[in-house]
């Protein structure tokens, strides 16, 4: 606002200074971003770049900095914010983690674009008090178009423990008494909204959320990102629009010569739709051996939404076990007239699906209207309307 236009030197500029220095604390690169100064204000806030490739560093930039600078006979008044690093190649990370309200400690990138284009939805993602399961805030991903990956990563915590990983003098936390070859199991809590469940057919895993566990060995950022072992784990969304807060786990083994564990939280790169996560929990466990068959469970029991709903002719019915449990799902009409028994058998735990094509028990189709369905597994049970139109 009120900056003086069409500068002639230096002197006279606003611009953005990068400085790249080695670990040793030597210089390896400097690049200047002028701000437009054509018009005295901007009339609200603008994206600000240089071209993709004018800098390249001969190494590694170990420290980077960024100056806002006004030269001594530049005026009026430039706010920035948002700094944003994008390699060739693609990623685009954040320098500043609060820019998106992230708390210190974490990371986050935005998906890959075409030569500097980063809108395809991740940088919607925010730190919300919208929706929360602990506490006032949760992380929110709102991605209208998933068309590549983004995501929010913790920094590393160093894995404490006995003989088989190697503890650091200098650990200020640890995940407890963790070893190599034990088991974590890291869970989430997410709720969603604005599903697109056909989506998952099409495209398979990468329509998905994951979680992300990598193990390093170092321990701290500035020792660099040396990964042991690192997986996108993708989870097992019921076939809905959308789902009220859900707990999600996966178990992984700690790999030999791991001394930190970072997360990362992980639309991969066609989801669409909005997710809040919130409740990041990584513990140790003892009486987990099978990692394949333990991947992504729910910890608690649901039934979901049909979808798609109202149907016609036919609709899916999705439901959430953590145990292997005997389910019962029955059809009902509106006066408590049982009208179809979908499933009586053991199921083991995960997500499960079964379609209703409006039959009844006889195979007579069934006539346009409310209907009620209802899931027992164990101690379990719940209720759901749905609508036949034809």
């Amino acid at each position: 606002e009120g900056v003086n236009t069409n500068p002639t030197t230096d002197d006279e500029k606003w611009y953005l200074k990068y400085t790249f220095m080695n670990e040793g604390g030597g210089l390896i690169g400097e690049a200047m971003v002028e701000i437009d100064q054509s018009a005295a204000s901007s009339g609200g806030w603008v994206l600000d770049t240089n071209s993709v490739g004018e800098v390249i560093l001969p190494e590694d930039s170990y420290t980077t900095t960024i100056q806002l600078v006004g030269g001594k006979d530049a005026t009026g008044t430039v706010w920035a914010d948002e700094f944003i690093l994008q390699g060739r190649t693609g990623w685009a990370g954040g320098i500043w983690n609060e820019t998106v309200g992230v708390p210190d400690g974490w990371i986050y990138w935005l998906p890959r674009g075409e030569d500097g284009n980063i809108s395809d939805g991740y940088e919607n993602t925010r730190v919300t008090d919208e929706e929360s399961y602990h506490g006032k805030y949760s992380l929110k991903f709102d991605i209208p178009k998933g068309t590549h990956d983004g995501f929010i990563g913790t920094r590393m915590y160093p894995l404490g423990g006995g003989s088989g990983s190697a503890k650091g003098a200098n650990d200020i936390s640890t995940l407890g008494d963790v070893n190599v070859g034990d088991m974590l199991r890291i869970s989430v809590w997410i709720k969603a909204s604005n599903l697109t469940p056909d989506s998952v057919d099409v495209v398979g895993d990468q329509w998905s959320v994951s979680l992300t566990p990598i193990f390093h060995n170092s321990l701290g950022g500035n020792e660099g990102f040396n990964d042991i072992w690192a997986s996108d784990i993708p989870l097992v969304f019921p076939k809905v629009t959308e789902f009220d807060w859900t707990q999600f786990y996966i178990d992984v083994m700690v790999p030999e010569n791991s001394k930190s564990l970072s997360m990362r939280l992980h639309p991969l790169g066609r989801f669409q739709g909005t997710v809040y996560m919130d409740g990041l929990e990584v513990k140790r466990i003892n009486d987990v051996t099978n990692i394949e068959s333990d991947k992504y469970l729910p910890t608690e029991y649901a039934l979901y939404q049909n979808f798609p709903n109202p149907f016609n002719p036919s609709t899916i019915l999705s439901y959430s076990l953590p145990l292997e449990s005997n389910v019962i799902i029955k059809i009902y009409d509106m006066i408590g007239r049982e009208v179809k028994t979908l499933v009586n058998d053991y199921k083991n735990a995960g997500v499960h699906e079964i379609t209703w094509n409006g039959d009844n028990n006889y195979g007579s189709k069934v006539v346009s209207g409310t209907y009620v369905y209802t899931i027992k597994a164990g101690d379990f049970f719940q209720a759901k309307k749905m609508i036949m139109l034809k």
